[in-house]
């Protein structure tokens, strides 16, 4: 999210570097910007610690929204929990005075505290007496964060002495400084805004607009519309699913089809191996060198059937159906590992296709 989507109130809201007119914040207008997100000043916050003899987050947590006399006035409480011992908890609350969290609540999506996000920067970062200086667009401020949990912050609209001995006079030895300037605590903001574990997510998310919007919205009438938007849609998916059945249909019969011509290659293979195993077992033939076999599968491969084959008195007798009787004869023709191959019966028409007899014998080397 950019730095123009998250507004930062102090004594005016500052966006994105810029001031907003925040004249008409005492009754805001539909005509004033209020970015989704929206950090309240420190000025506009109080700040505290309390312990109590807890040492379960999730008691700890019911004890916490009970717990009164918070604050010196009436405002919106945030909260941190740490388990610091095996029998006590402290709660860190940021109290959100009531007159300025209204000023956004209508409009905002979140609202958070500026010191909670600088509170979880030094906790995450460790930042363990150390003091973090910050001067935003002529606000200057103070933090620290010791190993008590305790965290100040002293502000004044420029940095003095006095401000330095308001800090001395706290009894804390600074170990470490932390200087930034507008841009380096922009980004500060922005970066702790999104690392906020879920538990501190879920208080600074606001859902006054939601409510305000959900309430009024004619139910009545998009209940009328959901029914007929309903119904469009019934009549669109009925109609859709009618002709999806249909392709799906098409798509099965052409499926069936080519099932069909799998299973009538799987017949045709079976037959041919059949054939294939009573050659095999022909123990007259078997006696023959492989090249007759060459002959028979080149035969196969021009598009000849070969129906029978019978081996008697040292020469072949094949049958063989093909579309024509010539294309066989002329291809045992050019076979250089047998003889002329001459028909033993007329040719004979079946099917479209035509069935020629042949007799044929190896050459003198082949033999």
């Amino acid at each position: 999210m950019g730095l123009n989507k998250v507004g930062l109130y102090t004594d005016k809201l500052y966006l994105q570097g810029k001031k907003v007119n925040s004249a008409a914040f005492p009754n805001i207008q539909p005509e004033n910007y209020i970015p989704p997100v929206v950090i309240i000043g420190r000025e506009h916050c109080f700040e505290c610690i309390k312990e109590i003899p807890v040492n379960k987050i999730e008691e700890a947590k019911k004890a916490a929204v009970l717990m009164d006399d918070i604050a010196p006035f009436d405002g919106v409480r945030f909260f941190n929990i740490q388990i610091i011992t095996n029998e006590k908890a402290r709660i860190h609350y940021f109290v959100i005075k009531n007159e300025v969290f209204k000023k956004f609540s209508h409009k905002a999506f979140i609202i958070v505290p500026e010191s909670m996000l600088i509170h979880a920067y030094m906790k995450r970062k460790n930042l363990i007496n150390t003091k973090l200086i910050v001067n935003y667009y002529e606000r200057n401020f103070i933090a620290y964060h010791n190993v008590d949990g305790y965290k100040a912050i002293v502000s004044q609209d420029k940095a003095t002495e006095g401000m330095n001995q308001i800090i001395k006079h706290t009894h804390v030895l600074f170990e470490d400084e932390l200087s930034l300037d507008n841009s380096q605590y922009s980004n500060l903001l922005m970066h702790e805004l999104f690392k906020l574990p879920p538990f501190s997510l879920k208080q600074i998310i606001n859902t006054q607009p939601v409510i305000e919007f959900s309430s009024s919205i004619p139910y009545k009438k998009i209940s009328l519309l959901c029914v007929a938007f309903f119904s469009i849609y019934m009549a669109t998916t009925s109609v859709w699913l009618y002709l999806y059945e249909q392709e799906l249909s098409n798509q099965i019969s052409e499926q069936r089809e080519q099932l069909n011509d799998v299973f009538s290659l799987q017949s045709s293979f079976e037959a041919e191996s059949e054939k294939y195993n009573l050659l095999a077992t022909n123990t007259a033939f078997s006696k023959v060198t492989s090249t007759i076999w060459l002959t028979l599968f080149g035969l196969i491969d021009s598009g000849g059937e070969i129906l029978t084959v019978r081996y008697e008195n040292d020469s072949f007798t094949i049958r063989v159906k093909s579309d024509k009787s010539t294309d066989v004869i002329e291809f045992l023709s050019k076979q250089a590992d047998i003889t002329q191959p001459t028909m033993v019966s007329p040719v004979v028409k079946s099917r479209g296709k035509e069935i020629v007899t042949l007799n044929f014998s190896l050459t003198e080397d082949e033999k």
